[in-house]
């Protein structure tokens, strides 16, 4: 029988308050350079709405077709995800 992965919550305080998510992730995109880690170049936000309208956001030193990039890498990386935990 497979073995199940088991549910953890990452954020259980605000994962669903997307405001204060951004938010977080915006302070922690600040402290980069003075905690010693590599700063951010370039972040894309794909936004739905409840009705269905799609948004994309590009923002830092990026254009379309890095947007484009950056969205495909990050889809391969979570896909890849999936399957390593699919495997353990």
């Amino acid at each position: 029988m497979p073995k199940l992965a088991e549910v953890v919550t990452l954020y259980g305080k605000n994962a669903a308050d997307i405001a204060a998510m951004l938010r977080q992730a915006a302070g922690n995109i600040e402290t980069e350079a003075s905690e010693g880690f590599v700063a951010t170049r370039m972040m894309v936000a794909v936004q739905f709405s409840e009705e269905g309208h799609i948004q994309v956001y590009g923002w830092g030193r990026t254009d379309t077709m890095d947007s484009i990039a950056a969205l495909e890498v990050g889809a391969a990386y979570l896909k890849r995800q999936v399957l390593d935990a699919q495997n353990d």
